[in-house]
Order: C-alpha cells, then structure tokens, then sequence
C-alpha cells in the first residue's frame, strides 16, 4: 500500500466486517484485567511477555 500512496495513487477503503475475539490464558496468569491498548500490543508483538502487562 506505500507503494502505491508513493506513486501518487490515493488509496480508499471500506471496512467490510468485524471480528471478535476471545482472550483465554492459563489459570495461573495473575492478570485479572486487560485492555483493548494492551491487547493490541500483544497481538502486534510489542509486548511479548505477560510481565509487560501492568
């Protein structure tokens, strides 16, 4: 897509659907609570370990 937005093309889009997700850990992850900002940088690969998670 940056290629194309390089070359001077303009780039639309259109959310076509939405998912959801559900988050399962292991009974003796201490977390209790989690929000939508760390759960993107876990799956993004920001946070990588639970320890990261405040």
């Amino acid at each position: 897509m940056s290629d194309a937005s390089g070359a001077g093309h303009l780039l639309n889009y259109e959310m076509i659907a939405k998912d959801e997700i559900a988050v399962i850990v292991n009974a003796k992850n201490p977390l209790e609570n989690i929000t939508m900002e760390q759960l993107e940088a876990i799956y993004t690969g920001k946070t990588v370990k639970w320890e990261e998670v405040q």
